[in-house]
């Protein structure tokens, strides 16, 4: 698990273009921001597939605006969602990449085309695990107030991300008898992102 060195996070912002024109744009210049830097070599696969939606969106796009039309506006829109999940793809291996490596976070992120934004971390959230009052249930309890985030494990190592919670509580059914469970809780930021996962908290399922 990795140990938090820093109280600033660096996060990215995707201020992704609602029209599609703007969108190619944007989208082809976060390609060519990274498909050349040996920093982003691990994201290959994903910037090739990213490329290729942008050059299918293109297409699309170009055939709904010909007359007649070689393209409906239905399959354009399918390409559009297959870009726009690409980019996530990508914007979310470049924050794993930025978290990974804290010291040149902002530069990561930066260099890779999108904007970035700070968030200050005060310190690693605590979580607190008990028996819940049904059988093969826990009773989950993250630190502050607030929306929470959740996930459990067998292993400490692969984890289930599970349903948020608007409070700090949250209570987890169906487990299995005789075994181990780790969980780990995260405050639930604005637009979307999430704090640091607390440490690993364990419990036996009698």
């Amino acid at each position: 698990m990795t140990k938090i060195l820093h109280f600033i996070r660096f996060i990215l912002v995707f201020n992704m273009p609602t029209k599609i024109n703007d969108f190619i744009t944007y989208a082809g210049a976060k390609y060519n921001s990274m498909h050349s830097k040996s920093r982003y070599t691990p994201l290959a696969s994903k910037l090739t597939d990213l490329n290729d939606s942008i050059t299918a969106l293109d297409t699309a796009q170009k055939g709904t605006k010909s007359k007649p039309p070689t393209v409906s506006t239905s399959d354009r829109d399918k390409c559009f969602e297959t870009a726009k999940k690409n980019i996530h793809i990508v914007g979310s291996s470049v924050q794993q990449m930025a978290d990974d490596d804290p010291e040149n976070a902002e530069i990561t992120i930066k260099e890779a085309g999108f904007d970035v934004k700070k968030v200050s971390i005060r310190q690693k959230q605590t979580t607190k695990v008990e028996k819940g009052t049904e059988p093969n249930s826990a009773y989950v309890t993250g630190e502050g107030a607030g929306g929470h985030n959740f996930r459990m494990s067998t292993d400490n190592e692969t984890w289930t991300i599970l349903l948020g919670s608007r409070d700090s509580h949250k209570i987890v059914r169906g487990l299995t008898s005789g075994t181990v469970y780790y969980f780990q809780t995260s405050l639930a930021l604005n637009d979307g992102e999430e704090g640091e996962w607390s440490d690993s908290v364990s419990i036996r399922i009698d």
